[in-house]
């Protein structure tokens, strides 16, 4: 993990879900931010917008940051081969 995408990743977290930035951590839990289902959804977009990538259906159901930075990591390679 690149701290350059950790950042980002934090940062639009914090802008979609109006938590404090400095109560988010990589090891936090999605449930332990109060992101329910639908927020992580919503979540998800942000990062595939701000990113540029698209992530399977399939992968929907991250519970994480963790999830979230490996899952972004996963895709940035395909989009930037395309």
């Amino acid at each position: 993990m690149t701290q350059d995408i950790i950042r980002q990743v934090l940062d639009v977290i914090a802008e979609t879900t109006s938590i404090p930035r400095e109560q988010i951590t990589v090891d936090s839990t999605f449930e332990g931010l109060g992101i329910d289902s639908l927020d992580s959804i919503d979540l998800l977009v942000a990062i595939e917008d701000a990113f540029h990538v698209s992530a399977p259906d399939e992968k929907l159901s991250i519970k994480s940051v963790k999830e979230l930075i490996n899952l972004l990591e996963e895709s940035l390679p395909a989009a930037q081969a395309a």
